[in-house]
């Protein structure tokens, strides 16, 4: 069964009211956004319902998902280490949401993955030290489930390094060859919105959606578990 994951930055909550027809007119199952206000948030959002939310400061991380083809199984919000601008900001700061869903009718199951890496203010060391450790986080939670972490990487070029932390822990990029931007700021291009996927998954269609509200453009995948689950006795 193909599951549709989609994963849109907001800016600052500016274009969650574009969520919805983006919902509906993509079939999306999966929904990650950054740059929310948690606070405006609604449960249910035509068909897609919230799966959690992870606080980041002033803004969060949220989830939603279609429960006519997922159950939701667990949720867990994770701290990344903080950039050098985050230091001294005594705001909770999770900047990575894992989501364990079942495919309804089979006995698959699959994790999302919600993801948003420190802003250009940081330096990419700090963003590799995140990843890295978002990774290990993500590696202990699944325990060889299937997964894809998508969202915001904040990662301009080069790219190496990303590619390094992402071989390291056995994670491939989706999409890797398109060169479409994600990111459009002023003067300021590049793409930033993407998805990394471990074994165990088939992930194709990579897509970039036209700009709306944010600076972000949405992106979206389409997966399939290769094989069921291991035991887990």
């Amino acid at each position: 069964m193909n599951v549709i994951v989609a994963s849109y930055n907001l800016l600052e909550h500016k274009a969650y009211d574009e969520v919805r027809p983006i919902t509906e007119m993509h079939d999306v199952d999966v929904f990650c956004l950054q740059e929310c206000n948690d606070g405006r948030l609604e449960k249910h959002l035509g068909n897609l319902r919230l799966a959690g939310v992870a606080e980041l400061g002033v803004i969060a991380e949220a989830t939603y998902y279609n429960p006519s083809k997922l159950k939701l199984k667990d949720s867990q919000r994770f701290k990344l280490a903080s950039a050098r601008y985050e230091r001294n900001k005594p705001a909770e700061r999770y900047r990575l949401l894992l989501c364990r869903f079942e495919v309804i009718g089979t006995t698959q199951e699959l994790v999302i993955g919600n993801i948003h890496l420190a802003h250009l203010g940081a330096s990419n060391r700090a963003r590799h030290i995140q990843l890295d450790q978002a990774f290990t986080e993500t590696h202990q939670y699944r325990s060889k489930t299937p997964t894809l972490v998508m969202g915001d990487y904040n990662y301009p070029i080069p790219r190496n390094g990303l590619q390094r932390v992402a071989r390291k822990h056995n994670f491939t990029e989706v999409g890797r060859s398109s060169r479409k931007t994600t990111y459009s700021w002023q003067l300021f291009r590049g793409k930033f919105d993407r998805a990394f996927a471990t074994e165990g998954l088939s992930a194709d269609n990579y897509h970039v959606l036209p700009f709306g509200k944010s600076d972000h453009a949405p992106i979206m995948v389409t997966i399939r578990t290769d094989r069921p689950p291991p035991s887990r006795h």
